[in-house]
């Protein structure tokens, strides 16, 4: 997957990668590849049962990530509900959440996690489970960063303003707290980064509400459908709804043109990761190349 390299070195590529059974396999993945950055699960994605890694496997993982210089970062399983009226998922959802920040910690890399959703009780009732199943998780001293998805606003779920992001962070209170911005969801919450307009008032409104600093991951992915769809469903970059256009305004931006990027695209007959890869690069680098003139 040669192609040709991001003129900006503070830029990080990659994608979210399969781990077959073992944290090893994705970061020799993105080694062999010259991803950046990449983004996995440590356990079933689709279950509640947590995965052992031995003490060797995570001393490995240590010592290649360290020598590969590699941006990498977990992802939550989607059972993961921190918004949940429902106790008994809520007790699952915060021990799974605290089982991945432990081996998180132990591999000193961040943990990515959606706020799931109220399931009908309401905004301020989801933000009261979120904040309070946070400050459990910290008041537990694990001292991992943990990052706030942004969702794509489809019914009853959290977090798809920055606004509620905003609130959630306020009231924590904690420097382990970040947040992770997904292109896809924030196009189809409303946030129109496909126009320069659109991308100027979203970053003001970044800037304003939770500080640039507080984003700490991205995920670079295009729109299946339309502008406030709330509909969450990633494409090919430059293929969908945001396009090509919509991604040089994007990177053109100074907010945007810095920072870890994790493709999380499908594979398809319209594309894969070779064809996103080359797709990402050409158009950060000609936004690089817009900016700067």
């Amino acid at each position: 997957m040669n192609a040709t390299r991001i003129i900006n070195s503070s830029i990080k590529l990659g994608f979210h990668l399969s781990n077959n059974g073992s944290i090893i396999t994705p970061l020799q993945e993105a080694i062999k590849h010259k991803y950046s950055a990449f983004q996995m699960f440590i356990s079933n994605p689709r279950s509640w049962k947590s995965t052992h890694i031995s003490e060797d496997i995570i001393n490995e993982f240590r010592y290649k990530l360290n020598k590969s210089n590699i941006n990498a970062n977990v992802h939550i399983p989607y059972l993961c509900n921190p918004s949940s009226p429902n106790e008994d998922v809520y007790k699952k959802s915060k021990e799974m959440l605290f089982e991945n920040a432990k081996v998180c910690k132990m591999l000193g890399i961040s943990l990515v996690i959606h706020m799931g959703s109220h399931l009908g009780r309401g905004k301020e009732f989801g933000i009261n489970r979120i904040v309070s199943l946070l400050n459990n998780i910290i008041d537990e001293k694990l001292k991992v960063q943990i990052l706030l998805e942004n969702s794509s606003g489809y019914t009853n779920s959290m977090g798809s303003t920055l606004e509620e992001i905003s609130e959630i962070i306020n009231r924590v209170n904690s420097r382990y707290i970040g947040v992770c911005i997904d292109t896809a969801h924030s196009f189809a919450a409303g946030y129109n980064i496909s126009t320069n307009e659109g991308v100027d008032m979203f970053a003001l409104k970044i800037k304003t509400l939770i500080g640039r600093d507080k984003i700490k991951l991205f995920h670079l992915n295009d729109s299946k459908y339309h502008l406030d769809s709330k509909l969450d469903r990633h494409w090919h970059i430059g293929k969908g709804y945001i396009g090509k256009a919509g991604f040089l305004n994007f990177f053109s931006n100074s907010t945007f043109s810095y920072g870890t990027f994790i493709m999380e695209t499908p594979v398809n007959i319209y594309g894969n990761k070779y064809t996103n890869w080359i797709a990402a690069k050409r158009i950060i680098n000609e936004a690089l190349i817009i900016k700067n003139n």
